[in-house]
């Protein structure tokens, strides 16, 4: 019995000291953006375009990033994982871009394994009352160009026009 509780008071501690130094580290970030939103169809990809983008962006005290998320495509059945290593705001506008990391059901050379994702989100800033949708605009630039970071995009063709982007249907982003 006191074996069983000294093995209980140790695996605790343990725990609570990785989930306390774990979740510190966290805390000390500061959030940029995270959310899921399900995009409509845009002028340039009409019906049945419908997306769902997840991300989350996190710049932590050192300057460095932690940020990941999914785009999905229903309709073909293709969806794509990425990491985003660089981002920036213009007005009101989040940009940011990474490396795909995963695909899966994709020939588009902008949507493989080492190709440059990049994504425009503007968060209308209701909270997710659903009066009014999120909207984003999502790219990608294929992996023989090499690394790229959003600042490197944006500098080369400009920012997306407003009218491009995706409505939200469902779902809300938050950028802080």
């Amino acid at each position: 019995m006191k074996f069983t509780l000294k093995l209980a008071i140790s695996a605790a501690l343990s725990a609570s000291f990785l989930l306390g130094t774990a979740s510190q580290s966290f805390a000390q970030g500061t959030p940029i953006g995270h959310g899921h939103l399900k995009g409509g169809p845009t002028p340039a990809a009409p019906a049945p375009s419908i997306i769902d983008l997840t991300f989350s962006l996190v710049e932590l005290p050192d300057g460095s990033l932690v940020g990941s998320g999914k785009l999905t495509k229903k309709s073909d059945g293709t969806w794509i994982l990425f990491d985003l290593t660089s981002y920036m705001f213009i007005g009101d506008t989040l940009y940011a871009a990474g490396p795909i990391t995963e695909a899966f059901n994709t020939d588009d050379p902008r949507r493989q394994v080492g190709a440059t994702f990049f994504v425009a989100i503007q968060d209308n800033g209701d909270g997710g009352d659903g009066q009014a949708m999120d909207s984003f605009i999502e790219g990608g630039v294929p992996a023989v160009f090499g690394p790229l970071t959003i600042q490197q995009i944006i500098a080369s063709i400009g920012p997306p026009p407003p009218e491009i982007f995706r409505q939200g249907i469902s779902g809300n982003i938050v950028i802080h």
